[in-house]
């Protein structure tokens, strides 16, 4: 059985995901961090994992 977790975003972490990808050119090792880090941010239920995904995300493309 899968279960589906959600954790709402507010606005500005939705604007920094799309911000982050946006940078993107095309290559394959960022697209696959980007989505990693963006699983890890809709689907973790560990606020912890949430603060530090949201962090990491904002460090690379340096959005906090």
């Amino acid at each position: 059985m899968k279960t589906r977790i959600e954790i709402q975003l507010n606005e500005d972490e939705w604007s920094m995901l799309n911000a982050a990808a946006d940078s993107i050119q095309s290559s394959p090792e960022e697209l696959a961090r980007i989505s990693l880090m963006q699983r890890c941010m809709v689907m973790s239920v560990d606020d912890e994992i949430c603060d530090s995904t949201r962090g990491m995300v904002g460090h690379a493309f340096s959005l906090n």
